[in-house]
């Protein structure tokens, strides 16, 4: 199921740089992958998974990280395990060398 969605919205990426401009994109783009990774590495001390998995899915959809969203919403609803926190790191990781690579 999670396999066959696209990691990246590349249709929203467009808009976002329309809307913002390549200078704009380039700041929401690192101060996404800052707020990401720091959202992550506090997963693994978070007492509720499901107030971080609401802010990693908002801050995801904004840059149009498909599967990150899908992880994230489904782990809110159903509480995340160890399991479940490793697939979704492992989500963003391939998701943002995808985006790197593609932009």
């Amino acid at each position: 199921m999670d396999d066959n969605l696209p990691l990246i919205d590349w249709d929203q990426i467009k808009i976002l740089k329309a809307d913002l401009g390549q200078d704009g994109f380039e700041e929401v783009l690192a101060l996404f992958l800052e707020e990401m990774a720091g959202m992550l590495s506090d997963l693994d001390a978070a007492v509720d998974t499901s107030q971080t998995m609401h802010a990693i899915k908002g801050v995801a959809s904004g840059l149009g990280f498909t599967k990150v969203v899908h992880l994230a919403s489904r782990f809110e609803q159903n509480g995340a395990k160890f399991d479940d926190i490793a697939s979704l790191t492992d989500a963003f990781e391939t998701s943002k060398a995808a985006f790197l690579n593609g932009r």
